[in-house]
């Protein structure tokens, strides 16, 4: 009998050890797994990163020499009229252009004039509109001469998300002469973004500095607030909230599937 107990015993130690194994084996590949998806994700944030900002270059380099054209006509008496025929000759150039950043419009707000609006060619402005109000000349002002790029908004002639280039240009002696603006869609980052995925079934989705989304695969969730998508996204929104610039959540995506969100 006692050889029979120590024979069980010895099977009872063989089994535990093997369950052990198993399980100390599950939790090491787990680990490893979630490490390499962590991994991955920031890799794929990076390179989504690059190509934003190598888009972005190319109209802000842009913006250096239009700005200056514009400027140099004013200074040398030039009126809002010439101006304007500037801005249509630049944009019939641009609008002809394959590849790079996708070009919507030129256009500005000139004290120098009078206070006068030259809007893109081809556009009716609304009787409402008040270019002082809008993201890029507030940017432009608060940027005080550097070209800067607004927030991601809502265009109101396109019905398009997009950003904007601008500068605010002056005279000689520092006084305002106006800003000067490019209209620059975000079609290409979106559809950048629609064709990365992190894993098989896998999304990226875009929002802007408020947390609205603006590109997301499911297009009835675009232009709404991430809190409003679950308590995954919410929890995003906390983290990132909070000052930190990478996250990760497990939650349920917008399908009930069970998900980690970078």
């Amino acid at each position: 009998m006692p050889a029979v107990r120590s024979i069980y015993l010895q099977l009872l130690f063989v089994t535990l050890a093997f369950a052990l194994m198993v399980i100390s084996s599950g939790v090491f590949v787990n680990n490893m797994l979630v490490n390499y998806l962590k991994r991955d994700a920031v890799n794929i944030l990076m390179q989504t990163g690059i190509r934003i900002i190598d888009d972005l270059l190319e109209p802000e380099t842009l913006m250096i020499s239009i700005a200056r054209d514009v400027r140099d006509i004013i200074m040398k008496g030039g009126s809002a009229e010439d101006v304007q025929v500037y801005y249509n000759e630049i944009s019939a150039e641009l609008l002809k252009k394959e590849g790079g950043f996708i070009f919507d419009g030129l256009h500005g707000y000139f004290e120098v004039f009078g206070n006068v609006y030259i809007p893109a060619p081809g556009w009716t402005v609304p009787d409402d509109y008040n270019a002082t109000e809008r993201p890029w000349y507030k940017a432009a002002v608060e940027a005080n001469g550097k070209i800067t790029i607004t927030p991601i908004y809502l265009s109101l002639r396109s019905g398009k998300y997009q950003i904007n280039v601008a500068c605010q240009i002056f005279n000689n002696s520092g006084e305002a002469l106006g800003v000067v603006t490019m209209n620059v869609l975000l079609d290409n980052i979106t559809e950048f973004i629609a064709d990365m995925h992190l894993v098989e079934g896998g999304y990226e989705f875009l929002a802007n500095e408020n947390f609205t989304l603006v590109a997301h695969n499911e297009a009835d969730f675009v232009t709404k607030h991430m809190n409003e998508l679950g308590p995954g996204f919410r929890e995003i929104v906390n983290i990132l909230g909070q000052g930190e610039t990478f996250a990760k959540v497990e939650a349920y995506n917008y399908q009930g599937i069970p998900s980690i969100f970078y």
